[in-house]
């Protein structure tokens, strides 16, 4: 992505989000702007932990992410809808800010899936291994003010393959 020419840059408030565009920001000369908005899912009680960890609790979270793809049941999370709305308002807005630049976000896995299911209309059940986020996947979206958002570019990954 070296030869995109970047106008803004946006992240989460995590620290990872920031270290994996920084070279970006740096080669572009912009600034990393951080919004909450942009976290990851919060996963309620189990926030934090890793998988391994949740199934040796609650076997039957995964059990129920496997069969649906999504992540739920979990005391005090945030729901998948939750996530699709909050992330939905703050990359309109980011887009809205920024008409015909070249915008650079870093998010999450699920948070980023949630997003680009609300915009192309794609349920969670269906088209798993296209939506489903590795670390570092692209996603490439225009924004039109008249016709809303428009996916270019769905889960590229073949630059860590």
């Amino acid at each position: 992505m070296k030869e995109i020419k970047f106008e803004k840059a946006y992240a989460s408030t995590s620290d990872r989000t920031k270290k994996t565009i920084q070279p970006l920001a740096d080669l572009n000369s912009i600034e990393i702007i951080q919004d909450e908005n942009l976290c990851e899912m919060y996963f309620g009680i189990y926030d934090g932990m890793r998988w391994e960890e949740v199934n040796q609790i609650n076997p039957e979270i995964d059990k129920l992410h496997q069969e649906t793809n999504e992540i739920k049941n979990i005391p005090e999370q945030e729901s998948t809808k939750q996530v699709e709305k909050r992330m939905y308002e703050c990359i309109e807005k980011i887009a809205k800010q920024n008409l015909g630049k070249t915008v650079l976000i870093c998010s999450h896995g699920v948070a980023i899936e949630a997003f680009l299911r609300r915009i192309t209309c794609v349920p969670f059940v269906e088209q798993r291994e296209e939506y489903s986020q590795k670390n570092t996947s692209i996603n490439i979206v225009e924004y039109d003010e008249n016709k809303g958002f428009k996916v270019l570019v769905i889960n590229k990954k073949d630059h860590i393959e």
